[in-house]
């Protein structure tokens, strides 16, 4: 598992897997107890990302146009126990985004973002999965799904308006 290609477009969540193969139960040990699975491409990309893009059309050289990605995750420990390696195999980026301008063209832009990982314990098999999910989730929805009637433009008159008229 020596490349790790993915295509990610803003809006769409994804979930991402891959494999790490293993020929015996001893280089699937020092995998864990060496803690080779941080050399793997997914581990060291995540941890080398730090900012991502407010708008889509972030400058570089901005760094108003720039957020801190909150990180969430301890790539430091893995222990072997039982045939079984406690070691992140799931990470979860979630992209919190928003939008902003006039209502007929809201802009999208990002909120916050945020890497975790989650550790579980992996029993040996001659291959295991590893997982990268990408949460975008829509701050606004509820507001841009639930939109008042347009108002009309003569006055509201109630039933009975003609009731002390009509009586007889």
């Amino acid at each position: 598992m020596n490349s790790f290609e993915y295509s990610l477009k803003f809006g769409e969540s994804s979930l991402y897997t891959c494999q790490k193969k293993f020929n015996d139960l001893n280089e699937f040990g020092t995998f864990c107890t060496s803690q080779q699975w941080k050399e793997l491409q997914l581990y060291s990309v995540i941890q080398n990302i730090q900012y991502l893009g407010i708008m889509g059309n972030a400058n570089p050289s901005n760094a108003n146009d720039w957020l801190k990605i909150l990180n969430d995750y301890n790539f430091s420990n893995s222990t072997f126990v039982n045939n079984m390696c406690n070691f992140p195999n799931i990470i979860v980026f979630d992209i919190l985004y928003s939008r902003a301008g006039m209502k007929v063209n809201p802009q999208k832009y990002i909120v916050s973002a945020k890497i975790s990982a989650i550790n579980n314990n992996v029993p040996f098999n001659t291959s295991i999965d590893l997982k990268l999910i990408i949460n975008f989730i829509d701050l606004d929805v509820e507001q841009y799904t639930k939109l008042l009637p347009t108002p009309s433009i003569l006055p509201r008159l109630p039933s009975d308006i003609a009731e002390p008229f009509i009586k007889g």
